[in-house]
C-alpha cells in the first residue's frame, strides 16, 4: 500500500478527499487526526467545512514536535519556504484568542 493511502486508511479517511499540502505563509490550527514516523495529518475546521492538511515530519521544527500525536491540538506555521514551526495550541489559548478584542475597555472606568 502507498504511504499516503496507508496514512489515510489509518486515519479512517478512506473515500474522503486526499489531505491538502500546506502552503507557505499560512498557519494551521487544529487537532492531529493521524501521526506516524513520516507524516502528520491535521484537521482544520469542523463539520462539512472540515478539511485535512498533510504535514511531513522532516519539514517540522520546534519544541512541540514531540507532541505531534493523535488528538493533540497544535498550530503549525509556514512563514517561509517549506519549514513548518510547531506550537502547542490548547483550549485555553483558543478561548483567549476568541475573547481578545471583544472585551470592553475603558468604558467609563
Amino acid at each position: 500500500m502507498k504511504p499516503q493511502l496507508d496514512a489515510l486508511v489509518s486515519a479512517g479517511e478512506v473515500g474522503a478527499p486526499a489531505p491538502a499540502l500546506p502552503e507557505v505563509g499560512r498557519s494551521y490550527r487544529g487537532p492531529i487526526t493521524f501521526a506516524n514516523a513520516t507524516t502528520v495529518i491535521q484537521r482544520m475546521g469542523e463539520g462539512e467545512h472540515a478539511r485535512d492538511v498533510r504535514h511531513e515530519r522532516a519539514e517540522l521544527h520546534g519544541r512541540a514536535c514531540a507532541q505531534l500525536v493523535k488528538g493533540a491540538n497544535v498550530e503549525i506555521r509556514y512563514p517561509s519556504q517549506r519549514l513548518g514551526f510547531v506550537n502547542e495550541w490548547d483550549t485555553r489559548e483558543r478561548q483567549a484568542s476568541v475573547a481578545k478584542g471583544i472585551e470592553p475597555r475603558g468604558l467609563g472606568d
